[in-house]
């Protein structure tokens, strides 16, 4: 699934020279033991686009309903990190 969202995003952004995915597991509880994994990828744009790298990446998509035109929305936002002198 991870692959699926680097993916997803370097064929939206070709820009792009590399990506990379970070996955985690939520916490667990306070009071338990629990046991959590992480998962990272590094993924370097291809240098051509072909149409079964495109087909790859929409098939992943729509088995993991990612990136459905319907509920995906990019959104810009900023903050300011430290406080104004």
């Amino acid at each position: 699934m991870l692959y699926a969202y680097c993916m997803g995003i370097l064929k939206n952004n070709r820009h792009l020279k590399r990506i990379i995915g970070i996955a985690t597991e939520p916490p667990g509880k306070p009071n338990g033991t629990s046991i959590a994994s992480e998962d990272m990828i590094t993924i370097n744009t291809p240098s051509t686009w072909t149409s079964d790298i495109e087909n790859e990446i929409d098939e992943l998509c729509k088995q993991y309903e990612i990136f459905d035109e319907d509920t995906f929305r990019i959104t810009h936002h900023e903050v300011q990190e430290y406080p104004e002198e």
